[in-house]
């Protein structure tokens, strides 16, 4: 998770003061076995967990799936 930046997947309609629990969000959704196993079973190809790619497809996974939309 080194590699990515976490700012350019952080939600449009997510104030910016959300930004610090995003991340935080982020990285423990990232890092549990479960979650990430969700996320490669509902994807087309095989997926590796520390694949730069795999994290882009599973930052946008992770704001539909877990995130969510902010209320208004």
């Amino acid at each position: 998770m080194t590699d990515i930046k976490l700012l350019n997947y952080f939600p449009k309609d997510t104030p910016k003061y959300m930004y610090q629990a995003w991340v935080s969000c982020f990285r423990w959704a990232s890092n549990n076995d479960n979650i990430f196993e969700q996320f490669m079973r509902e994807n087309e190809r095989p997926l590796l967990k520390k694949d730069h790619k795999s994290l882009e497809l599973f930052a946008e996974w992770f704001n539909k799936n877990i995130w969510g939309v902010m209320p208004k």
